[in-house]
């Protein structure tokens, strides 16, 4: 029997499940919670995990039962080139978009770059004697981003060794560098922070371009409780970025809220509506019109016209480890992880097409490069062979 299908805890699937042992079914996987239950193709990897996605989507960078490092077509689920073995599960990874490199960090600060086709060694450089992590290649596969403790250092993607100046957190911070992400021209690095507003910054110089915070108290004092925003990302082309964040309204009190500001200048352009609970994950659709806000839900704002179009989509996400995204075309909105939850929603009519869950914690999803594949993954809840990469058929 099909081990995706033996996790599926629903009545319906129940019944499935009999009709399978039966012969009356062929082994293939079935979304839940669905009347018509669609029948989907599903290829899979038990016991195996995503370590991560190229920038592009087309490659995953995955780590199996034997704890080797895998690269995948992320449309075909099929390996590209021979394992290699892994030192550590918790080490950071990444895969360059062409799929020609693999990064890997480890805890004493050195970064391994590998030919991904032959698993040989390339170049090993220490950038950081605390460790790095996590590792980004840039879009364009010419540099990698890695973040230390306390600073952020851009690499040259075939050396890896630093290309311009690290840049370091201030000193008056009680908290470090949450997360990072380069600009699609790598001309920019966007921060968030422990309790601070989002920074942008000039990668040549190092220094900060703009904080995105509306009540620059953070300008005026370094340690003053002000806006801070738990994510933050680029559109496709740059030149927006979009916030998750707790912001300070006139009177002092907190609201839960997505943002769009402008890159070049820093200028807020849209704050959506309150969100009834702790907002941390926004996305942009690919066109940069739609902006999707994960809270207990996913709701989904027309940017141009500032007004939201859907709300609170799936509203019984645990929100921590939320993330949301859109499909290629921007017609498909997808929520995963917040308790192990995976689901896909149309955007007009605002109905749920796919239900993921499974009774392990699915924490990582996302749409292949057309959309038509939705790639699901997790770890087992007391079994790490539990765990699984799952690409559903979404197609239909």
């Amino acid at each position: 029997m099909n081990r995706a299908m033996r996790r599926f805890t629903s009545p319906v699937f129940v019944g499935l499940m009999l009709a399978l042992a039966l012969g009356n079914f062929s082994s293939a996987g079935f979304a839940s919670l669905r009347d018509d239950c669609y029948k989907l193709n599903v290829a899979q990897h038990d016991g195996w995990q995503i370590k991560a996605f190229s920038a592009d989507g087309n490659y995953i960078l995955a780590q199996n039962g034997d704890d080797k490092l895998i690269v995948l077509d992320s449309d075909s689920l099929k390996p590209v080139g021979p394992p290699l073995k892994y030192y550590a599960y918790y080490y950071p990874a990444a895969i360059s978009p062409d799929g020609a490199r693999i990064a890997i960090g480890d805890d004493k600060g050195r970064i391994n770059l590998l030919d991904a086709r032959t698993r040989k060694s390339i170049v090993a450089e220490t950038v950081d004697a605390n460790g790095a992590s996590p590792l980004t290649f840039s879009r364009d596969n010419r540099f990698l981003l890695a973040r230390t403790p306390g600073h952020i250092v851009l690499l040259d993607a075939n050396t890896a060794k630093a290309t311009a100046p690290p840049i370091d957190a201030p000193h008056q911070w009680s908290g470090g560098i949450t997360s990072v992400q380069l600009s699609p021209d790598a001309r920019t690095i966007l921060t968030t922070h422990e309790d601070r507003p989002a920074r942008l910054w000039d990668v040549q110089t190092g220094k900060e371009l703009h904080t995105l915070d509306t009540t620059l108290w953070s300008m005026r004092d370094p340690d003053a409780t002000t806006d801070h925003a738990s994510a933050a990302v680029f559109s496709s082309d740059g030149s927006l970025i979009a916030t998750a964040e707790t912001i300070i309204d006139n009177e002092g009190r907190w609201e839960d809220v997505g943002r769009v500001w402008d890159t070049k200048s820093g200028r807020l352009l849209f704050t959506t509506s309150k969100m009834s609970h702790f907002v941390p994950a926004v996305a942009f659709s690919r066109d940069s019109k739609l902006l999707a806000v994960g809270a207990y839900g996913v709701t989904v704002f027309d940017i141009g016209r500032k007004a939201a179009i859907t709300h609170e989509m799936g509203a019984s996400f645990e929100r921590y480890s939320l993330q949301v995204g859109f499909s290629p075309d921007g017609k498909r909105v997808f929520a995963v992880g917040g308790g192990g939850q995976a689901k896909v929603f149309d955007v007009a009519t605002q109905k749920e097409l796919f239900d993921f869950a499974m009774n392990d914690v699915t924490t990582i999803g996302r749409f292949n490069s057309d959309g038509s594949r939705f790639i699901t993954s997790g770890y087992g809840l007391g079994s790490p062979s539990a765990a699984g990469i799952y690409e559903w058929d979404v197609s239909k």
